[in-house]
C-alpha cells in the first residue's frame, strides 16, 4: 500500500498539473516536473521511514542531509525523463520523420531506461 500511494501521489500530481496547465494554456513543463518531484521525494521518504520502522533492527538513526539530497536528486532526474523530457524527445523525433505513435512509445520507454543509467 504504501508503494502504491507513492505512485498514485506523484501520477495524481503530474496529471493534475498537466490538465491545469492546459486549460490555462501554458507549458506544464517546468510546473509537472518541480510539482511531481517534491510530490515523489515526499511521499518516498514518508515510505522509506515507514518500511525502517516496520523492518528495522533497534532504534532508527537520523539520515544525513547529505543523503535527502542524493535522494532528491535521483528521484527528480527520474520524474524528469518520465514525466517532461520524453513529450520533447517525441516531437523532436516526428520533426525527424518518426510517425507520432512510435515516437512516443519509444520516447516514453527509452527515456526513463536512459536516465537510470546516467
Amino acid at each position: 500500500m504504501l508503494i502504491l500511494g507513492v505512485y498514485s501521489g506523484t501520477y495524481i500530481v503530474a496529471n493534475s498539473i498537466e490538465a491545469i496547465c492546459q486549460r490555462s494554456q501554458q507549458s506544464p513543463f517546468y510546473p509537472k516536473f518541480v510539482g511531481s518531484s517534491v510530490a515523489n521525494v515526499t511521499l518516498s521518504v514518508l515510505k522509506d521511514k515507514a518500511f525502517a520502522r516496520m523492518f528495522g533492527k533497534g532504534n532508527p538513526r537520523p539520515l544525513p542531509v547529505l543523503s535527502y539530497g542524493l535522494f532528491a536528486a535521483r528521484d527528480s532526474m527520474t520524474i524528469l525523463a518520465s514525466f517532461s523530457l520524453p513529450g520533447l524527445i517525441s516531437k523532436s523525433m516526428q520533426q525527424s520523420g518518426w510517425g507520432k505513435g512510435s515516437s512516443d512509445t519509444l520516447a516514453q520507454l527509452l527515456t526513463p531506461i536512459s536516465m537510470q543509467i546516467l
